[in-house]
């Protein structure tokens, strides 16, 4: 693990996940996270969540096995989401449990862009051809009666806070949700093998990930693509049987987990024994796992069929 970037992730999620409103007497406006607010603040957000991502890949881009350190991400992530939720950040009733703190240093924060435009456009219902205040305006629209009718600036500039408590929300789960996708494949995926591609979008260059958990046994699971294979109701190569069986089994071993007896997914990697088991003439006990998944499947469609509505 490169603990330099390691330590940069860290303070930038720690930053993220801060929350504190400010009022600025001076600028008659509110500060979000030491951000003026305005109609941008959706950019800004995805900003944030872009570097995050760029501190994030870099630093799993040099090694395995980062389960513990995502899932302390998360619990970061997920103490603020909640925190949010509890105190009702999406309704107007937030502002009664939330004290807001009046800003004396605004001088030293970078010049406001002015509202005031973007006022006139919603109290006058102007035309609005910029999609960031359209929807910034279909959110206020549900709280005019709780705004006075945002009949003056101020009021508008309390509405475009609610609307930034809120983008900031969808962010968290955005960054959260992303993390927990990492996470969730954390133990079987090579992260030497994914690229930041066209601003910061995670593409895989080598498929190392394995996509699909199966709940059975490695055996289980060659018993049952042996069934696919010789019923040919599976096929990756129409001419050539050798070909069609080992890739097949190739396929198996880069794109499925199997559960152990701790019931714990496991990546397949190698599945030669247990497939050479299924494939050849089977002992006796061969046969009768063979069966018991046989019935196993038989008696799933069955319930199955039976509980179609015609």
């Amino acid at each position: 693990m490169d603990y330099n970037f390691a330590h940069k992730t860290d303070q930038a999620i720690i930053e993220f996940s801060k929350f504190n409103i400010e009022f600025s007497e001076k600028n008659k406006s509110y500060l979000f996270n030491n951000q003026w607010i305005n109609i941008k603040i959706d950019s800004y957000h995805n900003e944030q969540i872009d570097r995050i991502k760029n501190l994030l890949h870099i630093q799993l881009n040099a090694g395995l096995n980062h389960k513990e350190y995502l899932q302390n991400l998360l619990d970061i992530l997920n103490k603020r989401i909640i925190w949010l939720l509890e105190n009702n950040y999406n309704l107007p009733i937030f502002f009664e449990n939330y004290s807001i703190k009046k800003t004396d240093y605004d001088y030293l924060l970078p010049a406001r862009n002015s509202n005031k435009s973007s006022f006139k456009k919603f109290f006058n219902n102007s035309p609005v051809p910029n999609s960031s205040e359209m929807r910034i305006f279909w959110f206020l629209e549900l709280f005019k009666k709780e705004f006075n009718d945002f009949k003056d600036e101020l009021d508008f500039e309390k509405g475009l806070l609610l609307y930034s408590i809120k983008s900031y929300r969808h962010a968290l789960s955005i960054l959260s949700e992303y993390i927990k996708s990492l996470h969730q494949y954390v133990e079987f995926t090579d992260f030497k093998s994914l690229n930041l591609v066209n601003s910061n979008e995670v593409k895989q260059t080598q498929r190392n990930v394995k996509i699909c958990n199966f709940n059975l046994d490695k055996k289980n699971i060659a018993h049952l693509f042996r069934i696919l294979i010789e019923e040919k109701l599976i096929v990756f190569d129409e001419f050539n049987d050798s070909k069609n069986l080992t890739e097949m089994k190739s396929f198996v071993e880069k794109n499925f987990t199997y559960q152990n007896k701790k019931k714990e997914r496991m990546a397949i990697d190698k599945l030669n024994r247990e497939y050479s088991e299924a494939s050849w003439r089977l002992e006796d006990v061969d046969k009768i796992r063979h069966n018991k998944l046989i019935d196993k499947l038989v008696l799933t469609l069955q319930t199955r069929k039976a509980n179609l509505k015609y």
